[in-house]
Formats: C-alpha cells, structure tokens, sequence
C-alpha cells in the first residue's frame, strides 16, 4: 500500500520494479535503462522512416498530453521529457550537425540533401 491507502500490488515485486535498482534513485523508472532496453529489442526492426528531432518534439507532447497519461505526476512528466530532450533530440541534434545535416529542430529541415525527402 501507498501513504494513501492504495493497493500497489499484491505480492512483492508484483509492480514489476527491480527495488535492487532503484535504491537511492530519485525515480523508480529509470529512463536510460529502458531506453537501451527498447533500442536493443527494436534494433533490427525494418523502419521505413525515422522521425527528425522537431518530430519527436511534437510527439512527445502529443503523448505526454494523452489520456493515458493523465494520473501521472507533473513532476514525472517533467523528469521524462527533460530525458527525452536531453538524451534523444539533443543527442540526435549532435549527430546530424557532425555529419552536416540540418539540425531538424525545425519543420522546415525536412530535406536532407544528401539522403533525399525525409
């Protein structure tokens, strides 16, 4: 049970958590670990297109906004977006301006001249 009197889970380890990993955290998600566990299970996925930096932007606000999200914390949905800002779009934004590529902060860099329409 929570400080509320809410029903978390029935058994130990019944929300799924590994408490051995998030001991000391600040958050019991850990958005780098899951990160890493989706990109190595969705590696050899056949992705016809992939999304430009102001896309994912747009998506994650589009996402965070849904209903499904609605019983989380503001605080939560800060801490996430501040991730995906940080270890996503700007980490994308890196790797497209060294390889001369336009940043894709913006809805007009939808042309890559080197790789064609994005």
């Amino acid at each position: 049970m929570d400080s509320g009197g809410n029903i978390l889970q029935f058994y130990y380890g019944d929300d799924g958590l590994d408490p051995a990993s998030i001991e000391g955290s600040d958050s019991p998600v850990e958005f780098s670990r899951n990160l890493k566990h989706s990109i190595a299970f969705h590696l050899n996925d056949s992705i016809k297109e992939y999304l430009l930096p102001w896309q994912i932007i747009d998506e994650t606000e589009s996402q965070i906004t849904a209903t499904r999200f609605k019983g989380c914390s503001e605080e939560f949905l800060k801490a996430l977006k501040k991730f995906i800002d940080k270890s996503v779009v700007d980490a994308l934004v890196s790797s497209r301006v060294a390889h001369g590529l336009p940043t894709g902060l913006d809805k007009d860099d939808r042309w890559d001249s080197n790789y064609g329409k994005i």
